[in-house]
């Protein structure tokens, strides 16, 4: 299911989102769950109570906090979550993109335009978990992009989530090996193979100049995974 929250001061554009999003739900079958706010600390208060969505519809300009101020702190909460901007003005537009946006609707809303980027968010939406896996940290339950993940480290009776922005994730347990683009080289490290830069009998070398130790024997095996795999996805010429 799709998770989906809209925030519109204005009771006409309220309501217009609830019959457009119905009728967009009963005509695509989409399994779209929709939550409405009317204001802007409203939303942000469930936000950091622990709700989390696929999808926000923010109106831009709202009494108390605008639609952008708004989005700035929503993105402390969830980096994932696509954001769509309703307003009747297009000053803030590149404003909007300082927060990630995802796309910036204008007013008057018209069915078919707002069908159309409906189609291509929950597009986004299916791909997106489709390439990436729900965690469960100390902090809450995060989604984590895989192709953002470079390596597992484990430290103790704890794994930690290096990601390529830099970002440490410690989580409880974890069950990648079951994606193929992650391989185990040492009982203490799990690789994403996208991000290896060189591999010798030293160790594995990734992207952020990160070293990865091999253990004594395995250089050759852990070749062949690696070769195997990037023949896979044609990253190799000869």
């Amino acid at each position: 299911m799709t998770r989906l929250a809209f925030c519109d001061d204005d009771p006409n554009i309220h309501d217009q989102l609830t019959a457009l999003l119905e009728k967009y739900r009963t005509q695509r079958k989409a399994d779209l769950e929709c939550t409405a706010f009317r204001s802007p600390l409203d939303l942000l208060a469930a936000i950091e109570s622990g709700a989390r969505y696929d999808i926000l519809l923010l109106d831009v300009i709202m009494p108390g906090e605008n639609g952008i101020s708004a989005a700035r702190e929503i993105r402390e909460y969830d980096r994932n979550v696509k954001i769509i901007f309703l307003t009747s003005s297009a000053e803030y537009a590149v404003q909007s993109y300082t927060v990630d946006a995802y796309y910036y609707q204008l007013k008057p809303i018209r069915e078919e335009t707002f069908f159309q980027v409906l189609d291509s968010v929950l597009d986004e939406c299916c791909r997106s978990a489709e390439n990436s896996v729900m965690l469960r940290c100390k902090s809450g339950i995060v989604r984590v992009r895989l192709e953002k993940l470079m390596y597992c480290e484990v430290v103790g009776r704890t794994l930690l989530l290096h990601l390529d922005n830099g970002q440490v994730l410690e989580k409880l347990a974890a069950e990648l090996t079951a994606y193929e683009n992650f391989v185990r080289p040492h009982r203490s490290y799990l690789v994403n193979m996208d991000h290896i830069q060189s591999i010798s009998y030293r160790g594995l070398q990734l992207t952020d100049q990160t070293e990865i130790p091999i253990p004594h024997g395995r250089f050759s095996e852990l070749k062949e995974r690696y070769l195997e795999y990037a023949f896979s996805r044609k990253q190799v010429l000869l």
